[in-house]
C-alpha cells in the first residue's frame, strides 16, 4: 500500500497500513492533491527522519518525526487541526499500534 511506502520513506519505520482516518484536498503551491490521513501499526524500524521523494532537496517539508504515546494525543498541536478528533476518537479503544 502506498501509505506504507511513504512512512517507510520518510520516517524509517515498517508499517502495516490499517485504515483511512481522513482525507482532505490540498493545494501546495500550484499543485492540488488529496492527503490521506492512515491509522498504521508498527512492524518495525526506529523512526528517523527521512525524505519526499516527490521534492527536490531545497523543497523539503519534512522537519523532524516524533512518537506520541496515543495517551497524549489531546496535548499536541495537528495539521489540520480537525485531525486531532479524529485521531482520538479512533484510538480511543487501541491498547497499541
Amino acid at each position: 500500500m502506498a501509505a506504507e511506502r511513504e512512512v517507510l520513506e520518510e520516517t524509517g519505520l515498517a508499517v502495516k497500513a490499517e485504515k483511512i482516518l481522513y482525507i482532505r484536498e490540498v493545494k501546495y503551491k500550484k499543485k492540488y492533491g488529496l492527503e490521506f490521513y492512515v491509522l498504521c501499526k508498527y512492524v518495525s524500524g526506529t523512526p528517523r527522519l527521512g525524505k519526499d521523494p516527490e521534492l527536490g532537496e531545497n523543497d523539503q517539508i519534512l522537519t523532524r518525526v516524533e512518537e506520541i504515546d496515543i495517551s497524549k494525543l489531546d496535548t499536541v498541536k495537528w495539521r489540520p487541526e480537525e485531525l486531532q478528533g479524529v485521531l482520538i476518537k479512533e484510538t480511543a479503544n487501541l491498547e497499541e499500534i
